[in-house]
């Protein structure tokens, strides 16, 4: 199974905008704005939770990620670091958008 069938929202999220970002030498914090912008608090969620998965796997999905991220990752611990940045700003901008007036 590979990340697209087993994790669909996180496998375009980053497919989509790591990619599409990457030669205009954006940041992580931009890209996440950019996807969030773009879809609901539900799809949103979805994509936290499937990431929280992957991360509890790491050493099944970490070259999946990224050959989708179009990211250089060297190692396994390296994806991980990065992918919890990652869900630390998705779950900064989740909050945002659940419950904006008490952030």
């Amino acid at each position: 199974m590979n990340l697209r069938e087993k994790y669909y929202e996180l496998q375009q999220f980053l497919a989509i905008y790591f990619p599409s970002y990457f030669m205009h030498s954006v940041s992580d914090e931009v890209i996440v704005l950019a996807y969030t912008d773009d879809c609901d608090s539900n799809i949103l969620h979805q994509t936290i939770m499937e990431l929280e998965l992957v991360i509890l796997d790491i050493g099944v999905w970490w070259q999946e990620i990224r050959e989708e991220s179009n990211r250089y990752l060297k190692t396994e611990e390296e994806a991980l670091e990065w992918l919890l940045s990652l869900k630390e700003l998705l779950q900064k901008a989740y909050d945002n958008k659940v419950m904006p007036l008490q952030n």
